[in-house]
């Protein structure tokens, strides 16, 4: 079992970009002194006829990984998308 607590924050009205952030941190209630993150940040621009692109960043963090594996991974993205 793990719990949960987030946190996040936009920012918003700054023109054609916005910025959305937020992090989570799951204890572990099942395994002593475990705990996983996970982080991500992205930036949005809005285009013309209701187009849209996305750079995001994420992180994530293991603090006791399973044998053999990363305790951390990062992901990054560019996404293109249309708003209806």
């Amino acid at each position: 079992y793990e719990g949960f607590l987030s946190v996040e924050y936009d920012l918003f009205g700054s023109g054609d970009i916005s910025i959305r952030t937020n992090g989570i941190v799951f204890p572990s209630f099942t395994e002593k002194n475990r705990y996983r993150l996970q982080y991500k940040l992205d930036f949005q621009w809005e285009l013309p006829r209701d187009f849209n692109l996305v750079l995001g960043y994420n992180i994530n963090y293991d603090n006791k990984p399973p044998e053999g594996t990363s305790d951390t991974d990062y992901v990054v993205s560019l996404t293109f998308g249309w708003e209806f």
